[in-house]
């Protein structure tokens, strides 16, 4: 046993999972660095096999291998419909560029 203690105990292939009222949620982190998945399933027993199948591909190779997954974008990366331009301006107005 190390005598450095971390932050935390879980092992690098540990994934944040939660859950609402009808799904189970995993959040998957992007390859290139980008903003993180979350893969979304069914609160019953086919979606928990679905989660532990996935954790036994995270573990033993980093990423998912496949299958029907349904990943879709985290909720804090959903575009809001404003364009570089607009951007731009608003930046310039606020004299921050």
């Amino acid at each position: 046993m190390s005598a450095i203690h971390g932050l935390t105990a879980a092992p690098p292939f540990a994934r944040k999972v939660w859950c609402d009222h009808s799904s189970i949620y995993v959040e998957i982190p992007h390859i290139n660095s980008g903003p993180p998945y979350i893969m979304k399933v069914p609160l019953d027993a086919g979606g928990l096999m679905k989660v532990i199948e996935l954790m036994k591909d995270l573990r033993d190779t980093g990423m998912p291998k496949g299958g029907s997954f349904n990943l879709t974008r985290h909720p804090a990366t959903k575009q809001v419909g404003v364009s570089n331009k607009t951007a731009h301006e608003i930046l310039k107005k606020m004299r921050m560029i």
